[in-house]
């Protein structure tokens, strides 16, 4: 690791307190130099001022207080005093620690690559293929601004001591390299040409943050060749009960929602029935050799799937029901049944014992036994679902209560730490909010519901260059300013 030194210039003062900062200097700086808090890239040691060694000076007394430094979380400390710790630190440039630590505090999704070409119309992030990159628009993290982010937030948690995204009441942290994408299609390449995939980006990313990511993927088509090698390298590697415990959960989303079956569900009320089979056919043969090829994971607690559809006695939602997704299921497991007879037939890379497939099959229904039945009313599926639907209702009500709130804010962490919305005399809703950083380095503030900007954004090579708008119900209008973070 390379460590570039930038000479240190201080002002002049006669005050004895400013004296022993000065004293302390050189002790500090050897400190820093000597010793490789970070193991990627190069730690810039550009503009640190008096600042610096202020705060670093409350910090280690600070730290003293505490019994236990496994007890420290962000908002224990006197952010005021603790300014100055982030010089240096390329990514916070321009943010003081009462804004950073809202960043780090309430960081959630990394936004690595950004489009989905599933289209799932009950998608919360409200996804649509990636736009076209050009000079003003990207659709995806540069690789240095995926390094800046991880870099900093790794040597900040350095300098702390304990890590700024630490949440002692969460039972069970994580994060995502997510927001509106799908995990199969999520790489970067570095400017050696070197592709980096989930594996690589998800080491990086809980090294530096301290919480493990989650896989997540709709399926893709098995005639998108490096799609299909990418996930048979996710399959072998997630086998070793090691490698798992890198990550929090492996999910696959199954649904009656996804735009294949969407065009079905179309084109069958319109008596178009012919191409309404060919539509099912496609997302049946998808989601058979996702089965497939994740077999592998399948006795690991880990691995999930995630089933979204209306209930039953829902109106308005033909097509989308839990039985339509059990129907569903029932071809895709028949095509199952297929692929495993053929693979045995054959080269027995997945089925080496005949037994083994129903067992599968089996295995496969059970996690299958609960839907969720209330999915949250994407803007896409506001548009599907009748107006009446007690679901559409229940949503549009926390939207605007939502809104309310964060309007009437003096405090915006008695938002975040707890919103309350009475929907009606008998029911409340909780919803949680999580902080999403954007491609460009934008951070947002969203509850799933509905998403707010904020005036804070990191420092990157490409904050400059625009996204595709960030969903569910960008409130434009109503941004989290800086005056109101800095309140706390």
């Amino acid at each position: 690791m390379k460590l570039t030194f930038i000479p240190l210039k201080f002002s002049k003062t006669s005050s004895k307190k400013e004296n022993k900062y000065k004293e302390q200097n050189n002790y500090v700086l050897n400190k820093i130099v000597s010793v490789p808090v970070s193991s990627y890239g190069n730690i810039q040691l550009n503009g640190i001022s008096d600042n610096y060694f202020k705060a670093k000076n409350y910090l280690d007394n600070a730290k003293k207080d505490f019994d236990d430094i496994n007890n420290i979380e962000i908002y224990d400390l006197d952010l005021n005093k603790l300014d100055g710790i982030q010089e240096g630190i390329k990514v916070f440039k321009g943010l003081n620690m009462k804004e950073i630590a809202f960043i780090g505090s309430t960081i959630n999704e990394v936004a690595i690559n950004r489009g989905c070409h599933n289209v799932c119309s009950h998608c919360y992030a409200g996804a649509n293929p990636p736009i076209r990159e050009d000079n003003n628009h990207i659709n995806k993290m540069s690789w240095n601004d995926f390094k800046t982010l991880t870099d900093g937030f790794k040597e900040l948690n350095n300098r702390l001591g304990f890590p700024i995204t630490r949440d002692i009441m969460d039972d069970d942290p994580y994060m995502t390299s997510f927001h509106d994408a799908d995990c199969i299609d999520i790489k970067l390449k570095d400017n050696e040409g070197n592709e980096h995939d989930f594996i690589d980006i998800a080491l990086r990313l809980k090294d530096s943050f301290g919480k493990p990511q989650i896989f997540d993927t709709a399926g893709w088509s098995p005639n998108d060749k490096k799609a299909q090698e990418r996930a048979e390298k996710y399959a072998e590697y997630y086998s070793d009960p090691d490698h798992f415990d890198e990550i929090s959960d492996f999910n696959i989303s199954l649904n009656p929602y996804h735009v294949l079956h969407t065009r079905e569900v179309s084109l069958r009320k319109g008596g178009n029935i012919e191409k309404a089979e060919k539509f099912r056919d496609l997302y049946t043969t998808r989601m058979a050799n996702v089965f497939f090829t994740f077999t592998p994971l399948l006795d690991n607690p880990k691995f999930n799937i995630i089933a979204r559809a209306a209930d039953n006695s829902s109106k308005g939602t033909e097509g989308y029901r839990e039985q339509d997704l059990r129907n569903l299921y029932n071809d895709i497991c028949t095509k199952l049944e297929k692929l495993y007879q053929n693979d045995y037939n054959a080269e027995k890379r997945i089925i080496t014992d005949k037994r083994s497939i129903k067992q599968n099959i089996y295995s496969y229904k059970r996690l299958l036994g609960y839907i969720n039945t209330k999915p949250s009313i994407s803007e896409r599926l506001n548009k599907i679902y009748s107006p009446e639907n007690s679901e559409v209702k229940r949503t549009n009500i926390i939207i605007s209560k939502s809104r309310e709130n964060i309007r009437s804010a003096t405090n915006i962490h008695n938002i975040l730490n707890g919103e309350t919305i009475k929907l009606n005399a008998y029911e409340t809703a909780y919803p949680n909010y999580a902080g999403l950083v954007d491609s460009n380095g934008r951070y947002y503030i969203t509850n799933y519901y509905t998403t707010y900007p904020t005036e804070l954004q990191l420092n990157f090579e490409n904050k400059d260059k625009q996204t595709a708008p960030i969903h569910p119900y960008l409130n434009e209008d109503l941004p989290i300013k800086k005056t109101l973070i800095n309140s706390l």
